[in-house]
């Protein structure tokens, strides 16, 4: 008996679920210093799981207990570009994700990609969590 509970014990804490498994963070800074922070935490065993999130909270994803108040699950939620103190989200087919927070010099806009415009898309846009954005072959694109 002493055995079977502390076998039962080792299979539950190697399965279980932790909040850091891989965080990944992006800091973005607008052009009077404001600073904007688009944050990802995939698990599991493939890292098939995922939470996003656009804060000024840094540490947001990182505490003790996981507040995904706020947060978009998904695999690649949306891809982003910064520009000119814009932050544009770019979904496809529609928008599933609004950003909470209110920012002083940094303007949020959220648009929606059709299949076309998101196979054409050029190396600018940022994917969530940050990787080389691929054209639709799977291929970067010539000169990258």
């Amino acid at each position: 008996m002493r055995y079977t509970v502390f076998i039962v014990f080792i299979v539950f804490n190697s399965c279980a679920i932790t909040s850091n498994d891989e965080i990944v963070s992006t800091e973005l800074i607008s052009s009077k210093g404001e600073r904007v922070y688009i944050i990802s935490n995939n698990w599991g065993v493939t890292g098939d799981h995922q939470i996003s999130t656009v804060t000024k909270n840094k540490d947001k994803l990182r505490d003790e207990i996981l507040d995904t108040a706020g947060c978009i699950r998904g695999l690649n939620p949306f891809e982003y570009r910064f520009s000119n103190d814009t932050l544009t989200l770019y979904f496809r087919n529609k928008v599933r994700y609004h950003i909470k927070e209110q920012f002083e010099t940094i303007t949020i806009q959220y648009k929606i990609m059709g299949a076309d415009y998101y196979r054409n898309r050029d190396t600018s846009f940022h994917s969530v969590p940050e990787s080389e954005v691929q054209t639709a072959s799977g291929m970067p694109k010539p000169g990258e």
